[in-house]
């Protein structure tokens, strides 16, 4: 089969509709030549997939191997051909539109959503969906595939594709969940349970919005309790305002926003008293045995005193930021989040972050995917890993084809198409070389020390990998720091047109930022720097100090060298308490 791709649709439904198609035995006109299509021989090729994974090219150009033949005199046999042309083609327009509309920027979420209308989806019919504010795209390996179509229909209403609440990206995401969730239950190690759905979109995607109307579509189903477990506490207000967002895009909608329980807010011993609701927690909290058999507890998943299991939980676990659970059943968190899965088998679980796991020993906690156990090729999770590792890179690239293919992944970044990316280069100035070598030397002459306790057995056999990796983070935070009068003049710059400045920071040196000493050219911010060298010498060369008078003296005089060197601030207080000078309003996220 031959796809013919015209320059415009006006000209494909010209040629479907007029000569020389719907008349075939008119001869064919003599301009026709001038304005022939351009043919595309391999219809099963991605239309999104043009090499280049960072972008869709906005102007694409087929060459076509050779000019079409001119039709002077048709036969019978030649005028039969000619009609099932008309007829493909004809039928090819609604999959020309498409893909003219691909090939001119728009999402690939679009013209799935669009391909499940036209086949009659009775949610998405008719609707006129709201384009992400920004281009997503996909790697090129994962764009290569398609993704099943969609026959999932939602509880939601229809108002909130209209109205734009939920972007085209989203809406499909939310679909696609749904389509998982309502998978046939699947055994695994143990009982039966259903199929989980990961969601690996990227900064900006918006996938607590998307969690959010999971959480209502299954709300309005009947199932009146979720879980919503995450990374930090801090994140509550984020949970709060995607729920805000999606649960008052309509009145009549349930106001889970004004029942999203903090799980922090209730005392450990006592049962939450909220019949029904979104429950909020972190994986640290759950990691504490007593609060995770208080969440048990309230999805009613634990036995009665006869033994019998009461009223099973269907609801949503939302596991936000999931790879927090990466190492399984090795930590609290990676424990808590296995056991939850495991005790609530019809739960409608989600995985979403955009780096679920980096390696293959870290995927131990995405049990609800269907990669191992009952009714695949690998009875256990480890013979699953060994497999996946004996095949190499190749194998592991497959993964999140199959997952896709399985309806089980969605993964979008926003495209940098249209930045502009520059290398600044700073110039050290001579302080700040002086400080630099000044710093370099006592380094090498703290190095001295330990080699020489270590000889003495003075030192834990551990004190050589402390000492080497502090010295990293001082000489890191240190060159960051450095760079910082760069930084303050691309910062005004920026400000002056009009610019909202995103600055992000390889190290902030927070964890250090309440010690310190007291020389600091940034006045009273704590000097990170040298608070790192105050514990390399404190902790590490002289663990002993107190109850040793000669370590004592012996630190302390190094302590005094030290306080002598002249080493810049934290970095991320230097940064803040300059915007707070200039009156700027500062977002944090570290």
């Amino acid at each position: 089969m031959v796809v013919w791709l015209f320059d415009t649709m006006e000209e494909a439904r010209k040629r479907c509709a007029g000569t020389p198609f719907s008349q075939p035995s008119a001869k064919r006109p003599a301009s026709a030549a001038t304005d022939r299509a351009s043919p595309v021989s391999d219809c099963s090729a991605s239309p999104y997939d043009n090499g280049d994974s960072s972008r869709t090219s906005p102007e694409p150009s087929f060459v076509a191997d050779a000019e079409p033949p001119e039709l002077v005199e048709l036969g019978e046999s030649a005028e039969f051909l000619l009609q099932e042309q008309a007829r493909e083609l004809r039928a090819a327009i609604p999959l020309l539109e498409e893909l003219n509309t691909v090939l001119h920027g728009a999402h690939a979420s679009a013209i799935v959503l669009h391909s499940a209308a036209s086949r009659g989806h009775t949610w998405l019919n008719r609707m006129s969906l709201q384009r992400h504010s920004e281009n997503a795209v996909q790697p090129s390996l994962l764009a290569s595939v398609p993704p099943p179509a969609i026959t999932y229909v939602p509880a939601l209403p229809r108002h909130l594709g209209k109205s734009g609440v939920l972007s085209e990206l989203q809406i499909e995401a939310m679909l696609y969940a749904g389509q998982r969730h309502r998978a046939a239950v699947r055994r695994s190690v143990g009982p039966s349970c259903r199929p989980g759905f990961l969601l690996a979109d990227g900064a900006g995607v918006g996938k607590g919005r998307t969690q959010a109307a999971i959480i209502l579509d299954v709300w309005l189903q009947g199932q009146q309790k979720a879980l919503w477990i995450t990374a930090s506490a801090d994140l509550l207000a984020d949970a709060k305002r995607d729920l805000t967002a999606v649960c008052m895009s309509r009145p009549g909608l349930p106001k889970l926003h004004e029942q999203l329980i903090s799980l922090a807010s209730i005392p450990v011993h006592q049962p939450i008293p909220n019949a029904r609701g979104v429950l909020f927690a972190t994986y640290l909290l759950l990691a504490r045995p007593a609060r995770l058999a208080q969440v048990l507890a309230w999805c009613h998943a634990r036995k009665t005193f006869d033994g019998t299991r009461q009223k099973t939980f269907e609801g949503v676990i939302s596991f936000d930021e999931c790879h927090k659970a990466k190492a399984g059943g090795n930590t609290g968190a990676g424990a808590a989040v296995m056991r939850l899965q495991a005790d609530l088998p019809l739960a409608k679980v989600v995985y979403a972050s955009a780096t679920a796991a980096t390696e293959l020993h870290n995927m131990q906690y995405l049990t609800r995917l269907g990669l191992w156990g009952f009714g695949t090729p690998f009875p256990s999770f480890s013979a699953f890993r060994d497999e996946l590792r004996a095949g190499g890179a190749a194998a592991q690239a497959l993964l999140p084809l199959h997952l896709k293919l399985s309806g089980a992944l969605v993964s979008r970044v926003i495209s940098w198409e249209g930045v502009r990316v520059t290398v600044a280069t700073h110039r050290l100035s001579t302080a700040q070389r002086e400080a630099y070598d000044a710093a370099a030397r006592l380094w090498l002459e703290l190095a001295e020390v330990l080699l020489a306790r270590s000889h003495r057995s003075l030192l834990p056999p551990s004190a050589g990998s402390r000492f080497w990796s502090a010295h990293q983070r001082f000489f890191r935070c240190l060159v960051t720091a450095s760079k910082l009068p760069t930084l303050h003049s691309l910062l005004d710059e920026g400000l002056a047109r009009g610019k909202s400045v995103v600055i992000g920071l390889l190290s902030t040196g927070e964890a250090y930022g309440t010690e310190g000493g007291a020389n600091s050219t940034a006045g009273s911010l704590p000097p990170a720097p040298s608070a790192i060298l105050k514990t390399v010498i404190s902790a590490v060369l002289f663990p002993n100090a107190k109850t040793n008078s000669a370590d004592e003296a012996e630190a302390a005089a190094w302590l005094r060298r030290s306080e002598a060197l002249v080493l810049p601030a934290n970095p991320l207080d230097d940064i803040m308490r300059s915007l707070a000078d200039r009156g700027v309003p500062t977002v944090g996220n570290h």
